[in-house]
Formats: C-alpha cells, sequence, structure tokens
C-alpha cells in the first residue's frame, strides 16, 4: 500500500500543477498493482469475508484508470479531479481493510 500512496501524491501533485498528460503512467502503476492486490491479500491468510472486500474495491481501483486516463488525456480537469477523488477513497478504503485484515489473520497456523 505504501507504493500506492506514493503514485497517489503523485498523481496529487500532476493535477495540481496543470500536468495532465503525466498522470498516465502512475495512474496506470496504480492499476497493475491494484489488480495484484487479491492475490497478496489470499495468501496473508485473510478471511474470505476480508478478501472478497479486498478483492472488490481493487477491481474497482483497477477499473478507474480508463477513466481518469481519458480525462487526463483530454485536458478535462474538473473530470481528472472528480476520478481522482474516487481514487483517493477506493485507497483509503483499502487501506482500512487491509489495516483491519492484519488484526485479524487466521492464527491457526501458529
Amino acid at each position: 500500500m505504501h507504493e500506492i500512496d506514493e503514485l497517489r501524491e503523485q498523481i496529487e501533485h500532476l493535477i495540481e500543477s496543470g500536468k495532465l498528460t503525466d498522470v498516465h503512467p502512475p495512474a496506470q502503476h496504480i492499476a497493475i498493482i491494484a489488480k495484484r492486490l487479491p492475490e497478496l491479500a489470499k495468501k496473508s491468510g485473510i478471511s474470505q469475508e476480508q478478501w472478497k472486500g479486498i478483492n472488490t474495491q481493487s477491481r474497482d481501483l483497477a477499473n478507474m484508470f480508463d477513466e481518469i486516463d481519458e480525462a487526463a488525456d483530454a485536458g478535462k480537469k474538473p473530470e481528472t479531479e472528480a476520478a481522482f477523488a474516487r481514487i483517493v477513497k477506493l485507497i483509503d478504503s483499502l487501506k482500512a481493510h487491509a489495516k483491519h485484515a492484519e488484526g485479524t489473520k487466521d492464527d491457526s497456523n501458529r
């Protein structure tokens, strides 16, 4: 999640400075990471219910790439900001899931 936070900050700075066309690489990188999160979460030993939440939100986050990319490439700052706001909400939600999952891992293997 640390890498996603760094990429989120990078996107925020690019939007603030009006460099919308530069949003593509960090947004794409977030999408790539998001696609791997369910696999990593499953390997961590979390419950099936927690995994389902992470899986859904990770998929939603990965799917946001097209929306922010299209808006940024078109130079539409308000739409880019709106897509970014949705991305931030999903990242925050995933972080909360990860934190909760970390505290409630299945300890039966210890």
